[in-house]
């Protein structure tokens, strides 16, 4: 005969097991997941290219290619850059196209040398004669440039050209790459009477709204020089 304290606890077996047979019955035989963890912080990623839709401007003869926004217009001779050929001939120079500005008298872009010469060569690296910095080295996509700021050409008639110059020997080249800022200075405006008023010295807040503005300027066509890509020529 069974005692009443294994009736008790068969009763409660069967009422267990049924319970359970129950709920799997009406919940479908689904086990309820965990709802997922939100990723922390760390682990939430971004993936932004500051050189999305841009253009490539291709050279094969000199072996390279750079990327420059679209708005820029590329220009080819002898005379599309503001310099000379101390470092070697003009190749390309990509500009911000003049019709964009009420100031006819800006020309901003990235100009870019190629030269050759035992000359060109054994200029190359050395500290530019109208630089205003030190050199210093920067790397480009595996190419290791000497980089300086100055005025790339001497003033005449009030108009000043200031730009970084990047310049690398390679593959027996001189390569030569230089934001420019080529414009007519608010000091000589003012000293000949073109700021409309009757004064001919220019305010400190006017000289110093000039230097952002050229700052900011080099520093936007830095950022093209920083995507050149220098193949050798064997490659």
């Amino acid at each position: 005969m069974i005692k009443p304290l294994g009736i008790l606890i068969i009763f409660l077996f069967v009422v267990t097991v049924g319970g359970i047979l129950v709920w799997q019955f009406w919940s479908g035989g689904e086990t309820p997941s965990p709802a997922p963890t939100p990723p922390t912080g760390d682990e939430v990623t971004t993936t932004t290219n500051a050189t999305a839709g841009w253009q490539i401007y291709t050279n094969d003869a000199y072996n390279f290619e750079i990327n420059y926004p679209q708005d820029l217009e590329v220009k080819m001779g002898d005379k599309a850059c503001v310099y000379t050929d101390f470092f070697g001939p003009c190749v390309v120079a990509i500009e911000r196209p003049q019709t964009e500005w009420d100031n006819p008298n800006i020309t901003e872009g990235v100009d870019i040398y190629v030269g050759e010469s035992e000359q060109n060569l054994q200029y190359c690296l050395k500290k530019y004669k109208l630089a205003t910095s030190d050199m210093m080295d920067t790397e480009i996509n595996g190419v290791v440039f000497k980089k300086q700021r100055g005025e790339l050409d001497a003033s005449m008639g009030g108009k000043r050209t200031i730009g970084d110059i990047y310049t690398t020997i390679f593959d027996n080249k001189c390569y030569a790459l230089t934001s420019k800022f080529y414009y007519v200075s608010i000091e000589f405006a003012a000293g000949a009477g073109a700021l409309g008023d009757d004064r001919n010295t220019a305010t400190p807040e006017e000289i110093k709204k000039e230097e952002a503005m050229i700052n900011n300027a080099l520093d936007e066509f830095d950022k093209i020089i920083e995507t050149v890509s220098l193949k050798n020529s064997e490659d």
